[in-house]
């Protein structure tokens, strides 16, 4: 089996997310301002918007905590089908249904 779709992605956004929040400080220790951009930047990534300005200071799922995909990553749901990683939900991403595995 193959490896999924996210892991490689989430560390490349975390450097993204970082280094874009570095840049306009000019020194990145300088914190505040550090966690003030976080904080209050829309960041579109590989694996989806991170919106980091909620109650929680943590990304924001679709649809569980907001309808908006422009601030928010899909919590997607996969099945393995045929050997192969499949989105089930939620829609608009869902390619299959959920199937029952053979010994249901």
């Amino acid at each position: 089996m193959r490896p999924g779709q996210s892991q490689a992605g989430l560390a490349y956004d975390r450097v993204t997310l970082l280094s874009g929040a570095w840049l306009p400080t000019g020194y990145p220790r300088l914190f505040r301002n550090v966690v003030s951009d976080l904080r209050t930047s829309i960041n579109h990534v590989v694996n989806g918007a991170y919106f980091l300005g909620s109650e929680g200071q943590m990304g924001l799922a679709y649809p569980d905590d907001t309808a908006d995909l422009s601030i928010s990553q899909a919590h997607l749901v996969f099945q393995i089908q045929n050997g192969h990683h499949t989105i089930i939900g939620p829609a608009p991403y869902a390619r299959s249904r959920l199937q029952n595995p053979p010994w249901c």
